[in-house]
């Protein structure tokens, strides 16, 4: 969504998405002081205000996560780097773990699968007695029926 045509609502998205304070919003947009805290509340009920400021909140946030090209290149960076002791010995030679993650990202493994077996590596047997359960809550739903239907009787009897 572009910005928003009218200039005076654009501005006050803007100023409300920096602090997040309307009437502070309004008046920076050019509203008076005086309604500036009703202005910034019916503002916010618009539709088309609500969306800018969703849209901005996103843009921030597309913008603070770290693409997948972004986190390869700084795995590699980290790959790459040599590990020395604090005497400048060589301890290892680049990160494992960070050439690790990278080998997962780009598929570098193979596949895992887990299963779940029963005895004899067969299906697990789940035993449930679907009918006992079923006719259970039948006779629990006719009870109920039964009790509805008694006091309808009653009621009706006592008027």
């Amino acid at each position: 969504m572009p910005p928003l045509i009218n200039k005076q609502w654009e501005k006050f998205c803007i100023e409300y998405f920096g602090d997040k304070n309307g009437k502070d919003a309004a008046i920076a947009a050019g509203y008076s002081p005086r309604t500036a805290r009703s202005m910034a509340s019916r503002l916010l009920t618009k539709v088309n205000i609500s969306d800018r400021l969703r849209e901005l909140q996103e843009a921030v946030a597309n913008k603070a996560i770290m693409s997948v090209t972004q986190r390869k290149e700084r795995l590699s960076t980290f790959g790459r780097e040599d590990i020395r002791s604090e005497k400048g010995t060589l301890v290892r030679q680049g990160n494992i773990s960070a050439m690790t993650e990278l080998n997962k990202m780009d598929g570098s493994y193979a596949p895992t699968e887990l299963r779940h077996t029963g005895e004899s590596g067969g299906p697990i047997q789940v035993e449930v007695d679907v009918k006992s359960k079923l006719i259970s809550i039948l006779n629990r739903l006719a009870a109920r029926a039964r009790e509805a239907e008694g006091d309808k009787e009653s009621e009706s009897e006592g008027s």
